[in-house]
């Protein structure tokens, strides 16, 4: 009987430390590339790339900078905020507009996001 109990606490630990493994090796990768760029030609390109890969799919905004036990957060609901995530899609609609990306992303992101019947976002 305490074999179980001392496996299930392990295999929780376990668990719980491979989950935040992994958002923290994503976030290590992601960052790899930052500033690295011959010419301000190529860095705006990749800006342009990444806008529209945004447009279509808003990374997720955390709540809190906690990267320790994000499995917690996840089941509490306190990983994310429909609020701020909101705003990032302001920014990058701004950030669209602004770099003249492809006005066809523009206008479906625009009508996936605002209402039409009442106008509001």
């Amino acid at each position: 009987m305490l074999y179980i109990i001392l496996i299930s606490v392990i295999l929780l630990l376990l668990i719980i430390y491979i989950i935040d493994s992994f958002f923290y090796f994503r976030n290590v990768f992601k960052r790899v590339h930052i500033g690295r760029w011959d010419n301000r030609a190529n860095w705006f390109n990749t800006i342009k790339k990444t806008n529209l890969k945004w447009i279509n799919n808003t990374p997720t905004v955390k709540l809190t900078d906690n990267d320790r036990y994000i499995i917690f957060d996840l089941l509490k609901g306190h990983y994310r905020n429909s609020t701020i995530q909101s705003w990032q899609e302001a920014g990058v609609l701004i950030g669209a507009i602004s770099s003249n990306i492809n006005s066809t992303s523009i206008d479906e992101f625009i009508k996936s996001k605002i209402d039409v019947a009442t106008g509001k976002w």
